[in-house]
């Protein structure tokens, strides 16, 4: 296992990264003023999976639907908090179950 780090382009409202399988994040944090995702990783697991993003900035509009099946990971301030941003990700078909299982228990 490893903690792995993840920049994170503000620039894009929807983005995507490779991960190993079943990473978990820890973190959205700023380094240096640049967004960045820290996850738990498995680094000898070769399986990866394709992790969906979206990045949100405090007061745009957006249509409900545009946040379905997405989960919150956390909230950013860039420049003096002039720039405020939250950012989501999809959740996968296995910690949906995983979750499901585990409120049952």
């Amino acid at each position: 296992m490893n903690i792995w780090k993840y920049e994170v382009p503000i620039n894009e409202d929807s983005f995507i990264l490779e991960m190993p399988k079943d990473s978990k994040i820890l973190s959205f944090q700023l380094q240096k003023e640049n967004p960045q995702i820290w996850a738990i990783v498995d680094d000898e697991n070769d399986e990866k999976e394709i992790r969906e993003f979206k990045l949100l900035g405090t007061g745009l509009s957006f249509g409900k639907e545009k946040l379905v099946g997405y989960e919150f990971i956390g909230t950013i301030q860039m420049y003096d908090g002039d720039l405020v941003l939250h950012l989501f990700i999809k959740e996968t078909l296995h910690n949906i179950i995983k979750r499901t299982i585990s409120s049952h228990f």
